[in-house]
Parts: structure tokens; C-alpha cells; sequence
């Protein structure tokens, strides 16, 4: 999934790791919906929600992949780090009925999705939480995340792919820059 990753404070009542909420920048957010109402960012509560639904469907076998960061205005050479400004505040039943999905608890007590206990998928990540997911142009000149391009070009080159791991692939791929660092968690990453 690409797009940027932002954070914004936590609405009142929802559980989260410093009072803070993450949420995936879709294009068209801060802007209004047909509906008349603004575009919000996509909170982790509602990516775990949609990970428990699909859990409940496919089992074990899920791939996640982020392509995404936390960053400000950054520029390296032919490479810039996705960016994003401050962001409206989260409304309190945002996607609540998303939440409520594979959940006997209450959706506002729930934990984060990114979790290294992780049972039904596994998370390749472009960089480490505190880093920057760059982009830059590909071999057909197009802009994308230098991580995504390197994983396809991996997956395209990798002549015995029955040998490759999750765990595996982010130590496969060229150094993406000294500040990106690729991760993969979650309990079948191996």
C-alpha cells in the first residue's frame, strides 16, 4: 500500500500508543467527499479491522506491504522521502463499524495492528518506524517507492523462489539509502 503514513492525535476515548493514531494518507484527503463531508485519513484501527475480516475469510495467508513513512519536507538527490502536512482531527466513530469486525471487545480498547505477535499475516515494510520511505524513478521512468521497485525487481530476478522468505527478501534487496531500512514481522514471516 502506498501513500503516505502520518500521525495525528487520538480522538477521545480510542487506545493508542502515546495518544497518537497512524493513519494511511489516501489522495484525496482533507478534501470533501460527494457526500459532502471531509476525507480522512485511514487510522491503523481500521487496517486492523479490515486484517481481522480478512483473516476470518483466507486464514494464515495474508501479505501486507507498506510502502510508506512518517516524513516531513525531504529531498536526496533523485530521491524525496513522501511527504504530508498536518492533519484534521480524527472524528470519534470513524470507521467504528470497520472496527467491530473479528472483535468481541470493544473496538476503542483494541491494540494496534502492527504487532510482532502477528498470527494471520506478515508485514513488509519499507522502513523502519522512526525512517523515510524514498522514491525515486524507475528503469521506465516512472516515480515510485524505491523500496517497491526493488521488491518487484527481486521477485522478477529470483530464479529459485521456492528458497525465499518473507524474512528473507529484505536482506536480498540493494541498500535503498543509509536512512531505509526494510523490516518484516509477524509470526509466519520465515
Amino acid at each position: 500500500m502506498g501513500g503516505p503514513l502520518t500521525q495525528t492525535d487520538a480522538p477521545n476515548g480510542w487506545v493508542a500508543d502515546g495518544g497518537k493514531v497512524e493513519t494511511i494518507c489516501p489522495h484525496d484527503e482533507r478534501s470533501i467527499g460527494k457526500d459532502g463531508k471531509e476525507i480522512f485519513g485511514i487510522p491503523d484501527h481500521t487496517i486492523g479491522g479490515l486484517l481481522r475480516s480478512l483473516a476470518t475469510a483466507k486464514r494464515h495467508n495474508i501479505t501486507v506491504i507498506f510502502d510508506t513513512c512518517h516524513s516531513g519536507d525531504i529531498l536526496r538527490g533523485n530521491m524525496t522521502a513522501r511527504m504530508v502536512s498536518d492533519t484534521s482531527p480524527l472524528p470519534e466513530d470513524l470507521d467504528e463499524d470497520i472496527w467491530m469486525w473479528g472483535l468481541s471487545s470493544s473496538p476503542k480498547t483494541a491494540a494496534g495492528f502492527l504487532d510482532q505477535t502477528m498470527w494471520s499475516h506478515v508485514l513488509l515494510a519499507a522502513c523502519r518506524k522512526n525512517e523515510q520511505a524514498l522514491e525515486g524513478m524507475s528503469t521506465e521512468n516512472v516515480v515510485c517507492g524505491i523500496f517497491t521497485h526493488a521488491m518487484v525487481k527481486l521477485f522478477y530476478q529470483e530464479t529459485d523462489i521456492s528458497q525465499l522468505t518473507y524474512s528473507s527478501s529484505p536482506n536480498l534487496l540493494p541498500p535503498l539509502g543509509q536512512r531505509q531500512h526494510p523490516q518484516c514481522s509477524g509470526k509466519n514471516k520465515n
